[in-house]
C-alpha cells in the first residue's frame, strides 16, 4: 500500500491494497503441512544444520592439525574416512615422534586402539615423517584443541546418523519414498524435499512447484525494453528452491541421463546456471508425476520399483 500510495493512508487505500495483495499472491497464508511433513522438515533442517556445523569443526581441525603435523592431512584422499590417520594424529605430537616410532611402533599403537591399517599406508606416513617440517610451538596445546574438536566432530556424526535413521522412518510413510527410483537421490535429499514440499495435494501441477520455489527468471519491461531472461525471482520459498537445486546438482553428477543432458547443453555453450535450472525443472515435472501418481515413472533417468527396495 505504501508503494502504491506513498504518504497517503486512507481506509479506501488500505482496502484496495488487501485485494491487490490477494490477487497478486502476497500476504497469503500457506496451507498447513500436517504433523508428518512438519516433523520431516524439522528433522531434515536440524540434520542439515549439524552437517554445516560439523564441516566448520573439520575446517578448524585441519588448521590445528597443520600446526601439529604439517602436511599430514594431504597424505590421504579423505582424512575423515581414514581411521588409521585419525588414530595416529590423536596420539603423536610431532613428525619426529612418528619417525622415531617406526613401523613397529605405529602398528603396535593401531593394534592397541583396534584400528586396522595396510602396510603401504604406514610406509607412506613414515616417508612423510622423515621429510616433514617442524611443528608450531606448544604442540601439546594444539593437540589438546585438536582432540576436543575431534570429540565434537564424533558427537555430531553420531547425532547426524541418528537423525538420518529418523528421516528414513518418516520417509517410508509418504509417497516421496518413490523418489529413490532416481539414481542420485537418496533418503536425505528425498526427505528434505518432502519436508519442504508438504503434501503433494497442495499442488495442482508441476508448475505450482516451480512457481512456489521461484524457479523462473525475473522479467523487466518498460516501454520498448523487455528483458525476460533475468536472474531467478527474489520472492520465493528459498528453502524449497535450495533443496531442488541441490538435487539438480546430484542428478548432474550421479544420474547418467541428466549427466548426458548436461554435457549436451554445455557443448551448446549454455550458461551453467541455466543448465542447473533446466535439470531442476525437469526433476519437478517427473517428481510430481511420481508422488501424485504414487508409482514409479517410466523415464530414462529413473529406475523400477526394485531399485527403491535395493536402496
Amino acid at each position: 500500500r505504501q508503494i502504491a500510495d506513498p504518504g497517503n493512508k486512507t481506509d479506501d487505500n488500505d482496502l484496495n491494497a488487501i485485494f491487490r495483495a490477494a490477487t497478486s499472491g502476497f500476504g497469503l497464508q500457506e496451507l498447513p503441512l500436517g504433523e508428518l511433513h512438519e516433523e520431516l522438515r524439522i528433522v531434515a533442517r536440524l540434520r542439515r544444520d549439524l552437517v554445516l556445523k560439523r564441516s566448520a569443526v573439520c575446517c578448524q581441525m585441519r588448521e590445528q592439525g597443520e600446526a601439529l603435523l604439517p602436511g599430514f592431512a594431504a597424505l590421504f584422499e579423505d582424512l575423515w574416512k581414514t581411521p588409521a590417520a585419525l588414530a595416529i594424529a590423536r596420539h603423536f605430537l610431532s613428525p619426529a615422534e612418528i619417525h622415531a616410532a617406526g613401523p613397529a611402533g605405529l602398528a603396535r599403537h593401531l593394534a592397541t586402539v583396534h584400528v586396522e591399517c595396510r602396510r603401504n599406508t604406514l610406509e607412506k606416513v613414515l616417508a612423510w615423517s622423515g621429510m616433514a617440517t617442524n611443528p608450531a610451538p606448544l604442540p601439546t596445546v594444539h593437540q589438546r584443541v585438536w582432540l576436543a574438536l575431534d570429540d565434537d566432530r564424533l558427537q555430531k556424526t553420531r547425532q547426524i546418523e541418528t537423525l538420518e535413521q529418523q528421516l528414513c522412518a518418516l520417509l517410508v510413510r509418504t509417497p516421496y519414498l518413490l523418489l529413490l527410483s532416481f539414481p542420485g537421490i537418496n533418503v536425505v535429499s528425498a526427505s528434505e524435499f518432502a519436508g519442504e514440499m508438504g503434501p503433494i495435494s497442495h499442488y495442482a501441477n508441476a508448475k505450482a512447484i516451480t512457481g512456489r520455489c521461484g524457479l523462473y527468471p525475473a522479467r523487466y519491461q518498460s516501454d520498448q525494453v523487455d528483458l525476460a531472461n533475468g536472474q531467478l525471482v527474489r520472492c520465493a520459498n528459498r528453502s524449497l528452491r535450495a533443496i531442488i537445486l541441490l538435487i539438480a546438482d546430484n542428478l548432474l553428477k550421479c544420474n547418467a541421463y541428466f549427466r548426458a543432458r548436461g554435457q549436451i547443453w554445455r557443448a551448446q555453450h549454455k550458461d551453467p546456471r541455466d543448465v542447473h535450472v533446466r535439470v531442476a525443472t525437469r526433476f519437478c515435472r517427473i517428481a510430481f508425476q511420481i508422488v501424485a501418481g504414487r508409482q514409479v515413472f517410466q523415464h530414462p533417468g529413473c529406475r523400477s520399483r526394485d531399485y527403491v527396495l535395493e536402496k
